[in-house]
């Protein structure tokens, strides 16, 4: 049996590049990139920060939209451009925007 050897010469910086693309390739990290448009119930409670209990809620009293699956079952899913919109539908105005309005009113 014949041995083949082979010699590579890398540096540290080299080699810890190397290796820090496999793990990328073997993990991909959850960027923004890798986001679900549609996602479940656990999503939305990460996302919003609301406990099941809470969105469990707010879905009965259809105060967020959501999807049911035509085929029915119990799976409640959400689009996450809608959810976020929901999210940002109610802005509090600053104190600076309240008392302009105040004064442009009187």
């Amino acid at each position: 049996m014949e041995k083949k050897e082979m010699v590579v010469q890398l540096t540290t910086d080299e080699l810890k590049k190397i290796i820090s693309e496999v793990i990328k390739e073997e993990r991909p990290d959850n960027t923004s990139n890798t986001l679900k448009e549609v996602f479940g119930l656990d999503e939305f409670c990460e996302m919003t920060g609301y406990s099941k209990q809470t969105a469990y809620k707010l879905v009965h009293e259809r105060k967020v939209p959501f999807y049911k699956p035509e085929h029915g079952g119990r799976k409640i899913l959400f689009k996450r451009k809608e959810v976020e919109e929901w999210l940002t539908a109610t802005r509090v105005a600053t104190l600076d925007e309240f008392c302009d309005d105040m004064e442009c009113s009187l």
